[in-house]
């Protein structure tokens, strides 16, 4: 029985690093992930790399110090999937 199947989960830091592996596992137990970063180009290249048919993710380019674009973020996970059921935030900044 998988945990995650079916449910909606947002990821800050999709890029590189943990965000990507955090969105990989979601994906590959049957959740559907949305995926948010900086930088389109690499939220497009983690997209197709993760989910090559587009059935279980979405994404969005965000930048985590700008309430109005996580709010984008999450409303882009109800608009997609029809639901929002957990954020995991591995986002940072300098």
């Amino acid at each position: 029985m998988s945990l995650l199947r079916g449910r909606t989960v947002v990821v800050s830091g999709v890029g590189a690093g943990l965000g990507h592996q955090v969105a990989a596992a979601v994906v590959r137990d049957g959740g559907n992930a949305v995926l948010g970063a900086r930088t389109e180009a690499n939220l497009a290249k983690a997209a197709a790399e993760l989910d090559p048919d587009g059935a279980h993710t979405a994404y969005r380019a965000t930048d985590i110090t700008d309430e109005g674009q996580c709010d984008a973020l999450a409303a882009l996970a109800r608009e997609r999937f029809g639901r929002l059921d957990a954020v995991v935030h591995v986002a940072a900044w300098d």
